[in-house]
């Protein structure tokens, strides 16, 4: 509103990434979405599952968590495309619940891991689950129960 009002006596107002996240934190203002529609239109040229999840590390890495959850979960949407391997669907979620941590977005955070578990456990009747994604997944868990209670 402010930004509506300076605008229309001839000023300009500029509000910054940093000013909306203070914002945020502080509950000024509502969450945004953690993923943005520039981040979808990044993720969706991958074309493979392996593309976009090995993006999604990439992006992980440099601290760009909203574009590396869209990786994540252009490659979830691709590997149910094609058929859907359990094991890596459930690596596919753990990677979002360690980008939605990042974005301190605990309820989803927990949404992620309960979906790795399920995938996990639907992999563990062909064979066992890999110890310690198992271990990564019930860590990021209960990361998100302490952001729950801060």
């Amino acid at each position: 509103l402010m930004q509506a009002m300076l605008a229309l006596g001839g000023q300009r107002l500029e509000v910054k990434e940093d000013d909306l996240k203070r914002a945020e934190r502080s509950g000024a203002m509502k969450k945004r979405d953690a993923v943005q529609m520039e981040h979808v239109d990044r993720a969706r040229q991958h074309a493979t599952a392996a593309d976009a999840k090995s993006a999604g590390n990439a992006h992980h890495k440099l601290g760009e968590h909203s574009d590396a959850l869209a990786c994540y979960d252009r490659a979830v949407a691709l590997e149910r495309e094609h058929g859907g391997d359990e094991a890596r669907l459930a690596a596919l979620h753990s990677n979002r619940a360690a980008s939605l941590l990042k974005l301190r977005r605990p309820e989803q955070v927990l949404s992620a891991c309960d979906l790795s578990l399920q995938a996990l456990e639907a992999a563990a009747t062909a064979e066992a689950p890999p110890r310690r994604l198992l271990s990564k997944v019930h860590y990021r868990a209960a990361l998100a129960h302490e952001l729950l209670h801060e």
